[in-house]
């Protein structure tokens, strides 16, 4: 899980110049990744939690 937090840091981190250079809602560009990181945490908490695995 900590790996999750740490990929989205730098993904979120790489976004930063772009978005200083543009007048666009920062939300069009983070809430993708934000969304996909979100995902990705619960699909790995559901196969670690999963019963019989």
């Amino acid at each position: 899980m900590a790996v999750v937090g740490v990929v989205q840091l730098v993904v979120l981190g790489s976004v930063v110049p772009h978005l200083r250079g543009t007048h666009t809602p920062s939300s069009r560009s983070a809430g993708p990744i934000m969304g996909a990181t979100l995902l990705l945490s619960a699909a790995i908490s559901a196969v670690i939690t999963a019963p019989g695995l």
